[in-house]
């Protein structure tokens, strides 16, 4: 570690949230591992003009940490001229900084990285060119469009890739048509300590809020059209007229109401169902409470890379985990740990329902032998430690790169 004292990082970062997001809480983990590791961390975090007040709400989680607030604007015309602007002004930092390697946290971060001068690292959390054509859905559609050809210019940039799960390296090296190098795998994982000291105050959150004898269903997380809201709130009221006892708990930043035509018919606010609006930091107490974590997602590119946070919430906090064939690598890790239920897809039927209530008939009857299963799947598959040495071999080839 001492040869890294005072070597300098910078990690360029674009996005913000009113909410600390899976993308947030993926920065901060890097950043302060990085920190860990023994270098000094600067960010320069770009983001949305109409953000400008939601940077000092998460002053506390990047106290540690030397932020640099830059806004860009979100309109097309503005954004691409800022973009190409930022993009001199960031190798001009990196230099006075005397860094010895950059970290961009998504394409645009990588489009203002372009003119660097030292090695890039460049961290992709999902399909971006998906995202950005949320109407294709065929692969090679999605390999023929503007934003594919870029992401491969930007891909030939950066000297290490990571992505969030193995899916994605699929995907990239598929539509790319080349074998990318210097690449590994860090899922979106936490640090489950956070939410495993909590396990003791379940019973109280529950007698607080009333949920002693229920059998509580949570969602946790935004309200974005492909988290499946819509469908999680019909499965909950469906399983309700099966299963009377059950209790819908909703923890999310966002506004509700385009729900409340559907979430009466799970039954009456607070009897029947909660909504929780929380700090990052009253999240893992309150989660405690559940019996059992939602996570449905539909067939489509995006959610086939995917790497959930919540899924690895969920299990931290002692809660199984009702999922769809679709959410990314939450999938597989659900069905090779047996750490919860997983449906075909969002749009279950009748025999999908009788399932679920067998199941949670054995979560009910087996509360303490699910719990602790499911953290010790979250130990080993979303505790952010896991993969901090693997991080760090990284950081310490990138760092004795030299570029001609």
């Amino acid at each position: 570690m001492s040869q890294m004292n005072a070597k300098v990082i910078v990690i360029v970062a674009h996005g913000f949230s009113d909410r600390l997001n899976g993308y947030m809480i993926r920065v901060l983990n890097m950043a302060h591992s990085l920190s860990s590791f023994g270098f000094i961390i600067k960010i320069i975090w770009f983001y949305p003009l109409k953000q400008l007040i939601y940077k000092r709400r998460h002053s506390c989680a990047m106290s540690e940490l030397q932020v640099k607030w830059v806004p860009l604007p979100r309109l097309s015309l503005f954004k691409n001229f800022f973009i190409r602007l930022y993009a001199y002004f960031v190798p001009n930092y990196v230099s006075r900084c005397n860094a010895v390697f950059v970290q961009a946290e998504n394409s645009t971060a990588m489009e203002l990285c372009t003119h660097i001068k030292v090695p890039i690292i460049f961290d992709i959390h999902g399909d971006v060119v998906a995202e950005q054509n949320p109407s294709k859905e065929n692969y090679q559609e999605l390999a023929t469009t503007d934003e594919a050809f870029r992401e491969k210019v930007l891909l030939s940039k950066a000297q290490l890739l990571i992505v969030n799960s193995q899916n994605l390296i699929e995907v990239l090296h598929n539509r790319h048509e080349y074998i990318l190098s210097n690449i590994i795998v860090l899922p979106c994982a936490t640090r489950i300590d956070r939410f495993t000291r909590h396990l003791q105050d379940r019973e109280s959150i529950r007698k607080r809020l009333g949920l002693n004898d229920k059998l509580v269903l949570c969602y946790l997380g935004g309200l974005s059209s492909w988290q499946c809201v819509g469908q999680t709130i019909k499965l909950v009221a469906e399983l309700k007229k099966r299963k009377s006892n059950i209790h819908f708990l909703l923890i999310t930043p966002d506004d509700t109401s385009a729900y409340d035509s559907e979430l009466l018919k799970i039954g009456n606010p607070d009897l029947d169902y909660t909504i929780l609006s929380l700090s990052a930091e009253d999240v893992p107490r309150m989660l405690s409470a559940a019996d059992a974590g939602l996570l449905l997602r539909a067939l489509s590119p995006i959610n086939y890379v995917a790497s959930p946070t919540k899924c690895g919430e969920y299990l931290s906090s002692g809660v199984p985990v009702i999922t769809t064939k679709h959410a990314g690598d939450a999938t597989w890790i659900i069905k090779k740990e047996l750490a919860g239920y997983i449906l075909e897809n969002e749009e279950f039927e009748t025999k999908d329902l009788v399932k679920i209530e067998l199941f949670l008939a054995d979560v009910e009857k087996n509360r303490n032998e699910w719990s602790a299963k499911t953290t010790r799947v979250a130990s080993s598959y979303y505790n952010w430690s896991v993969y901090e040495s693997a991080y760090f071999q990284a950081c310490a080839y990138l760092e004795n790169i030299k570029l001609s």
